[in-house]
């Protein structure tokens, strides 16, 4: 059975190296400051990436 898809999920989830590198090679969320960030603080990312528009949210 497939799950629904849950950013905070993926994002509590991904390392943090990975997730920065990421978004970093895609120029969004440049606002996180990943490096005063724990591993679980997902928060900031998740509300900067609702910020996003939907195509770029979807873009991934």
């Amino acid at each position: 059975m497939a799950q629904e898809y849950q950013p905070r999920r993926f994002f509590r989830n991904a390392p943090n190296r990975l997730l920065q590198r990421y978004i970093a090679a895609r120029n969004v969320l440049s606002e996180v400051d990943f490096g005063a960030l724990t591993e679980t603080q997902v928060e900031p990312i998740y509300k900067a990436w609702l910020k996003l528009s939907d195509d770029a949210r979807k873009e991934g």
